[in-house]
């Protein structure tokens, strides 16, 4: 539970860059916060008004990659057996980079 916790406080104070690239996607990382291995399996989903738009499974390096989205206002809900689910708002109008520890 501890571990728990303290993954979620290292993810609401880490801020992602928001780069802009020719690919209209969103992609980042997943990465356990006691040793920075790899979390796999992870699932990543793009919501929009409540519903599931997109979505993707992290690799056995943790990355995941979510292409053709068109501009707007989402959440991305992070979800993986053992953590508890994240959800990042965010403002879609190009490419950007989510990686979450």
């Amino acid at each position: 539970m501890k571990f728990i916790n303290k993954f979620i406080l290292l993810v609401l104070t880490i801020t992602a860059s928001i780069p802009l690239y020719a690919q209209t996607g969103i992609y980042g990382k997943l990465s356990a916060q006691s040793d920075n291995s790899p979390i796999v399996g992870g699932y990543v989903l793009l919501v929009k008004d409540g519903e599931i738009v997109n979505w993707s499974v992290s690799d056995k390096n943790g990355k995941y990659n979510i292409l053709d989205i068109s501009e707007g206002k989402y959440v991305i809900e992070v979800t993986c057996m053992g953590y508890k689910t994240i959800q990042d708002p965010v403002v879609f109008s190009g490419s950007c980079e989510r990686s979450y520890i």
